[in-house]
């Protein structure tokens, strides 16, 4: 159970240590997550606004499953995947978020498999139905699209659900792979993350994730702005936080926010 004054004491007694990385930085497409967006990709903007204005007042963050707190103004966010995607899309546009189902036992939260499961039965084009397409290629992915996985078996959470923050980059290490910028609530970050008070956005987004260990390593957790990599075809899978780390086989799709369809 977590226990929120003792736990922002903690957060604040915790000084963060720097990782070495593993691969070589991403090139920086620029220094501020607004500065990537194009004027014609207007949801997506909306959508990237809404998370440097989250990010940038954040102050303390952390992972949990369950008692949620997300106090965006006063800089607390303590969440999952799902509930800080939520969190940023019902900011952006009830009308969108409301398209997803809503699969969480409460009935009032969509869980990562609810966006991939959506995701999956859209069309890559408006059909005049929807408020969201899908997008099949990461060469056509753009800031402020959604990305979600599912696990084949379900545990403590049915998969995981990210915003897409940056144009892609064809990986260095794979001529299949295509690195992300990516947002979200995980239980450690990827690769050159704000979590670990690293990568280019490390200045603009200055806060304290929570420590902890797993398995002898320290991981920083809560919402950040990181780096993966990711395959989608036959066999698509993701890794983590290195081109050249483990390649993690799941079923991948991703979403775009669209105008909403005129009744």
């Amino acid at each position: 159970m977590f226990v929120f004054a003792s736990s922002v004491f903690f957060f604040s007694a915790c000084e963060k240590s720097k990782v070495a990385p593993i691969d070589d930085p991403i090139e920086s497409q620029g220094n501020k997550l607004l500065e990537l967006i194009e004027e014609d990709n207007i949801w997506g903007g909306k959508v990237i606004t809404e998370v440097d204005r989250v990010m940038s007042l954040l102050h303390t963050t952390d992972y949990t499953l369950n008692n949620y707190i997300t106090d965006v103004e006063g800089g607390y966010l303590i969440v999952d995947c799902s509930k800080y995607v939520e969190t940023i899309l019902k900011e952006v546009s009830l009308t969108h978020y409301d398209e997803f189902p809503k699969s969480s036992k409460s009935g009032l939260t969509s869980l990562a498999k609810d966006y991939y499961n959506h995701f999956v039965t859209l069309p890559s084009e408006s059909n005049g139905n929807n408020c969201w397409i899908r997008i099949n290629n990461l060469e056509d992915v753009r800031p402020g699209d959604i990305i979600s996985y599912i696990h084949e078996e379900e545990g403590s959470t049915t998969g995981h659900v990210m915003i897409i923050c940056s144009y892609p980059a064809l990986s260095e290490y794979s001529p299949i792979d295509f690195s992300l910028i990516v947002n979200d609530a995980a239980n450690s970050g990827h690769f050159d993350d704000t979590r670990n008070n690293e990568g280019i956005y490390s200045e603009d987004y200055d806060y304290i994730a929570r420590l902890h260990f797993d398995g002898g390593v320290i991981k920083y957790s809560g919402v950040g702005i990181g780096a993966m990599w990711f395959h989608i075809g036959e066999n698509s899978y993701y890794r983590w936080s290195s081109g050249t780390g483990n390649q993690v086989y799941k079923h991948i799709a991703i979403g775009r926010m669209i105008d909403i369809p005129a009744k």
